[in-house]
């Protein structure tokens, strides 16, 4: 079988191919039309049309039906006019309801040409139906044509004899074009007219919109729904966003529908309950169903919606992890988590740098201290600092010790943010590095104090069991969910264990009774949860719903809300509310009900609760600062048991001779029990 094949052609350059063959006996009508478009395979500028060539080896039935669209098209084009698209042809003088609708147009005071002669703009500055002698309305300038009926329906029969099927561009026979019943009508058949097969929209006929709405009355049911449908305190009249933007939608008809209202209910199936609107909707006993509900697959499967009016979040909801369960451990470094490992050994070996730096300029000063003093005195001293440098035992411990307390100074005053320098009478480089090193230790110590009260907070921020919905399906959490969403959720988290609420306002009783552990909520049910407005309806005031924490940012799914509506009514209700959705009227209607959501009663007590830092909190500050002071504390008694050993035994004190000093080092004992360093030298 040859591929078919799509040629776009001049028109008169079709027929005049189609002349010249006429003469020929051999070639009938099909195979005269097929070789003028051989001999014509161009672009030629003026009027197009498209024509489909289906292969040769066609059934007779399709072939003669083509043969006959084929002969439409070529007499439309000898007329001079586009004839309309293949799938749906406009009306022409050998059509069968041609003669009919001619007389039917004179009859009623129209030319016999009006909507007849292919596609034209016949309101071009008429009056013959609607007053477009100024062309005031769009559709004016319209092209559009009668259509012939006995070709415009798809023939899936002609369509599959084809090789299509049935929407495919295989065949004209396998698509169509949409049209419009004319208040023209014959008595056997009724006269359409199409304005999208000549390639416009139909901007003139909106009965499609307003007839099945204008002066009617609808049937109307409500399903209560707080806050976004709700009765009156009157009880009987209706109030609420939803409510109030559909009766704003229905005055784009007038004159506006009746409104008959009935109160919706719930029907159980026996796998849950749900809205009967939907049934109801879909068997024809109301027109429109207004509720906040849901549009689910199954429930699309059996009645038309109207366009989504808003969108329902879905998120993890489980209880809260409390402070208590924070290891020893994780206080402890708690002190020490604004930086990191890297970051403390960066502030250790500065500071220990610059403790040595200082101790070596001190050791400086003193010898230059030594080399000032009088002859006498410097060898003395001389030979003294360099015993307490570089001699043997208790003058090395000497040098030790003086570099401990010189270490001890810098940290201080790193805490402290004091100068090291703070003598004016020192020189104007001690100064300037004593002002590097305030600088460093004001920053290091500003940026950990910022650190740290952001961790505290962060750490008092109220924090969930799991991290999100993978976390609780490793850690074998049962998860319950509304059971009309159950299926929606098993398909996206094969693996979690899901138990059913009959209603999504059930779910936090049963995960108060431990029937699971985590939830999955709508953002309004938790609102309405942490309002405290489900445990009133619950009649169970006691319970703390506010230990019920979302988890994360990012919903795990969003599902429309839209009202069910029967399809006759679709079309024109899908518009009046696209037209209210487009203008802002939901968003008007909700901030005009903005004092009925609900607030959140929990955010008050526990924002009062993570401004405070109880004990546990600083607990572990409190114990490093314990184990500096024990360290102190041991010092101290091992100094007090060391000095009164030393007393017991302790020689009649002597005074230091300069001869002593000219003893080899080998000879000298060091100092005394419990003597200062600065007793050693005279």
């Amino acid at each position: 079988m040859l591929r078919p094949e799509t040629w776009f052609l001049n028109s008169e350059a079709a027929i005049l191919c189609f002349v010249s063959y006429r003469g020929d006996p051999r070639m009938s009508t099909w195979k005269l039309f097929r070789r003028s478009l051989l001999v014509t395979p161009v672009l030629l500028p003026g009027l197009f049309a498209h024509m489909v060539l289906e292969s040769s080896d066609l059934g007779d039935a399709a072939m003669k039906m083509m043969r006959v669209k084929v002969i439409l098209l070529l007499a439309a084009t000898a007329q001079g006019s586009f004839s309309g698209e293949m799938e749906c042809p406009c009306i022409t003088s050998s059509s069968a309801l041609y003669a009919g609708l001619t007389s039917d147009l004179v009859a009623s005071g129209l030319p016999m040409s009006y909507g007849t002669q292919g596609c034209e703009a016949y309101d071009n500055e008429t009056n013959y139906t609607t007053n477009c002698l100024k062309n005031s309305e769009e559709y004016c300038l319209h092209q559009w044509c009668y259509v012939d009926m006995t070709m415009c329906p798809k023939d899936k029969q002609l369509c599959e004899a084809a090789g299509g099927k049935l929407g495919s561009d295989v065949s004209p026979y396998c698509r169509t074009r949409p049209n419009t019943m004319s208040s023209l009508y014959d008595a056997t058949l009724p006269y359409f007219y199409s304005y999208e097969t000549c390639g416009f929209k139909n901007k003139y006929n909106k009965t499609k919109l307003y007839e099945p709405i204008v002066d009617h009355v609808m049937k109307v049911q409500l399903l209560e729904s707080s806050p976004w449908l709700f009765k009156r305190e009157d009880g009987t009249t209706w109030s609420g966003p939803l409510y109030d933007f559909f009766t704003e939608s229905l005055k784009h008809f007038a004159p506006a529908p009746a409104l008959n209202h009935e109160t919706g209910r719930n029907r159980s199936d026996g796998t849950g309950a749900y809205p009967a609107c939907v049934d109801d909707v879909a068997v024809g006993n109301v027109d429109v169903c207004v509720a906040d509900l849901w549009v689910l697959p199954e429930r699309y499967a059996l009645v038309f919606f109207l366009p989504a009016l808003r969108y329902d979040l879905f998120y993890l909801v489980v209880e809260k992890k409390g402070l208590e369960n924070v290891s020893f451990l994780t206080r402890l470094q708690r002190p020490f988590v604004p930086f990191t490992l890297g970051g403390w050994m960066a502030i250790l070996a500065f500071l220990c740098g610059f403790a040595t730096v200082l101790w070596l300029i001190r050791l400086v000063e003193k010898a230059n201290e030594a080399h000032a003093a009088p002859e006498e005195e410097k060898a003395i001293k001389a030979k003294s600092h360099c015993f307490g440098i570089f001699g043997k035992g208790g003058r090395r411990g000497e040098a030790f010790t003086d570099y401990g307390n010189t270490c001890f100074e810098v940290w201080n005053h790193f805490f402290s943010q004091g100068m090291v320098y703070e003598d004016p009478d020192h020189p104007p480089a001690y100064r300037l590095m004593s002002l590097a090193f305030v600088f460093f230790s004001l920053v290091t110590l500003a940026t950990y104090t910022a650190s740290l009260a952001t961790f505290l907070i962060v750490e008092k921020s109220p924090v969930g069991g799991v991290a999100n919905i993978q976390e609780a399906i490793q850690n074998d959490f049962d998860i319950c969910v509304p059971t009309a969403l159950k299926p929606l959720f098993s398909q996206l988290y094969s693996k979690g264990t899901f138990v059913e609420c009959s209603q999504i306002e059930d779910c936090p009783k049963l995960m108060h009774a431990g029937n699971c552990k985590a939830m999955i909520l709508s953002q309004q049910v938790i609102d309405r949860l942490h309002a405290g407005e489900i445990k009133e309806d619950d009649e169970d005031i006691g319970r703390d719903d506010c230990k019920f924490l979302r988890v994360g940012d990012v919903p795990l799914w969003s599902i429309p809300i839209a009202f069910p509506v029967a399809s006759s009514m679709a079309h024109g209700l899908s518009w009046s509310f696209t037209q209210s959705l487009a203008t802002g009227v939901m968003e008007e209607m909700k901030l005009k009900h903005s004092r009925n959501f609900p607030e959140n009663t929990c955010q008050a007590s526990s924002e009062t609760e993570q401004q405070a830092l109880s004990f546990w909190d600083l607990s572990g500050t409190i114990f490093v600062t314990m184990i500096l002071m024990g360290l102190a504390a041991l010092r101290l008694v091992l100094r007090t048991c060391c000095c009164s050993s030393g007393l017991a035994r302790r020689p009649k004190e002597s005074k230091l001779e300069d001869s002593e000093i000219k003893r080899p080092a080998a000879a000298w004992q060091g100092p005394l029990p419990c003597s200062e360093p600065h007793a050693m030298i005279p």
